[in-house]
């Protein structure tokens, strides 16, 4: 989309950058919103990592007796 301006010349539009922050430099822009999305990847994570344990300390119980002892068949 292009628009004329008041002396006939085309320009080209351009959309305006998001500014979170007026007046903020954009690299620290950048910083807030890594921040910001950081609970969203952590929690994720550490619960992958939560059920990854869970299950090799359950299969771990399955492979024992009831009283934590090796089975041997």
């Amino acid at each position: 989309m292009t628009t004329i301006n008041a002396d006939a010349t085309v320009l080209p539009s351009v959309s305006p950058p998001l500014l979170l922050f007026p007046g903020m430099p954009g690299t620290t822009e950048l910083i807030i919103i890594l921040l910001l999305m950081v609970p969203f990847l952590i929690v994720p994570l550490g619960l992958v990592a939560a059920a990854y344990l869970f299950g090799k300390r359950r299969g771990r119980s399955e492979v024992a007796d009831g009283d934590g002892t090796e089975r041997v068949e």
